[in-house]
């Protein structure tokens, strides 16, 4: 994987807010939690006009940037399973658990986060692998993190589930960015 840069944290209800001037999201009450609710259609929108307002190139990360991340990078000591596990839609006090070994917060509790890849179910390539450009079937974007259907949490599961047109209350994202 070529070095990149990924949020230390999802991206807020707050900064949602500042740049698309509405919050979407089913769990409000603190500007602070993650956004939700929101497809990938409407996440290109927002890494729009977050890009065109700060000159920089946000994007969302692919599963393999994810992936690596979540695990601890390069410093993994497999470490990337929660303290604990958040839930947004009660706790008016959110303690974050402690970071996995690159500082990164969240990646397997309450909100799962969407990627750039489509699903397939092998990476085709062996440098800074990505999923398929196109597809046969009706295209399935991926998410990672908590996996809904169960209480079970793997890093390494590439989850499939939607159009890009659909939101749920329980998929957010995080940002990335190319590191040139």
């Amino acid at each position: 994987i070529n070095s990149f840069y990924i949020g230390r944290k999802e991206v807020t209800q707050k900064l949602w807010l500042d740049i698309m001037g509405e919050n979407p999201s089913s769990s409000q009450g603190n500007k602070n939690w993650p956004v939700e609710s929101v497809s990938y259609e409407d996440i290109k929108e927002f890494l729009k006009k977050l890009n065109r307002k700060t000159g920089l190139k946000y994007r969302l990360p692919t599963n393999a940037e994810w992936e690596f991340a979540a695990k601890g990078g390069v410093y993994s000591r497999g470490y990337w399973k929660p303290k604990e596990s958040l839930d947004f839609s009660r706790n008016e006090k959110i303690e974050l658990p402690n970071p996995n070994e690159i500082g990164i917060y969240n990646m397997t509790t309450e909100v799962s986060e969407w990627v750039s890849d489509k699903y397939s179910e092998d990476y085709y390539e062996r440098l800074n692998p990505q999923g398929p450009k196109i597809t046969f079937w009706p295209a399935k974007y991926c998410y990672r993190g908590k996996y809904v259907d169960d209480e079970s949490i793997e890093a390494f599961r590439r989850t499939h589930c939607c159009a890009k047109n659909e939101a749920f209350p329980w998929l957010g994202f995080r940002l990335a960015l190319s590191k040139e």
